[in-house]
């Protein structure tokens, strides 16, 4: 596909990129993943097989890719729990997350963090515009997830993937991925050309649904769902080489399910930081912390009075 500068630049939509995201565990604790037990991965893993992925959808000339890649783990976490098929809506998010930009970038995590704590509208109820907007109320929401950080050990994420679901990715945009067709087989920018695109902060999200061995050139590899429609790469899939973590693939990988914990006095996720939260005043309705608050930091255990 041909597109301008200008164009390419809303399609990578990631703030501060993935290297830089890190900071935002000083702003709410990020939970970690849920014990599962341990089983063998296989060689070739993808989740296409298993009918648990949504259809390829497109950005279009706002950079969403945050809320793209999130929503898109969320649709297949309800699909792997409940066998049928959720089309939730971005735009929601682009309107009601409050840490991220809308259109001009955001953070996939704050979106998770939204959803798991406010719900989410259907595609139908809050349709997709392309553009910044306003934070609709909608009444019927859908609370599909839990979520959690991954790390940044690449043999972890695929024992991740195979046990629980889909991944959001962060990563830098090299100049040549808007480029990419059917026939591209395995990407593997230089070094140069992800180091072009981190001074660029050309961050993007997208979610990985797969991984496997390819058989042409023996090069490992993460299949991954983008969000810029079927016309780019093969159908809106491409695959990044594994293993490298190839233009900071890696940094920033969060995962979801449609199991939602059970929430005790005994796992508010860090009492210590609640505290501290809450003296900040992050419970108040106006503070842009206070949906990170009501989720994380509950009234039954003497915080947020609206928990």
């Amino acid at each position: 596909m041909d597109w301008s500068k200008e164009e390419r630049a809303l399609l990578a939509g990631v703030r501060g990129g993935p290297s830089r995201q890190g900071s935002n565990k000083a702003i709410f604790s990020i939970p970690s993943a849920p014990s599962r037990t341990k089983r063998s991965t296989p060689i070739n893993f993808n989740w296409q097989s298993y009918n648990k992925i949504t259809p390829v959808k497109n950005q279009g000339q706002c950079g969403s890719c945050w809320a793209f890649a999130s929503v898109a783990v969320m649709e297949t976490a309800w699909a792997i729990k409940n066998g049928s098929f959720l089309d939730l809506s971005e735009q929601n998010l682009i309107g009601c997350v409050t840490e991220s930009n809308g259109c001009q970038g955001g953070y996939p995590q704050y979106a998770l963090a939204y959803e798991r704590a406010n719900g989410i509208a259907s595609e139908a109820a809050y349709p997709y515009t392309g553009s910044n907007s306003n934070c609709n109320h909608v009444t019927s929401k859908t609370h599909t997830t839990d979520w959690w950080y991954v790390g940044t050990d690449e043999t972890q994420l695929t024992t991740q993937l195979y046990t629980r679901g889909a991944l959001v990715y962060t990563m830098w945009v090299p100049n040549s991925m808007y480029y990419l067709t059917s026939t591209s087989g395995v990407y593997y920018p230089s070094a140069a050309d992800c180091q072009a695109a981190a001074n660029a902060d050309a961050g993007h999200a997208v979610t990985v649904v797969g991984y496997g061995v390819d058989n042409t050139t023996g090069y490992p590899y993460w299949l991954i769902k983008n969000s810029w429609g079927t016309n780019w790469g093969n159908a809106g899939f491409f695959k990044l080489y594994r293993g490298a973590k190839v233009c900071s693939m890696g940094n920033s990988m969060w995962a979801a399910s449609a199991t939602a914990p059970t929430w005790t006095c005994s796992n508010v996720d860090n009492e210590t930081d609640c505290k501290r939260w809450q003296s900040y005043g992050y419970c108040a309705s106006t503070s842009q912390y206070y949906s990170f608050m009501t989720s994380n930091c509950k009234a039954a255990c003497g915080f947020c009075s609206s928990g």
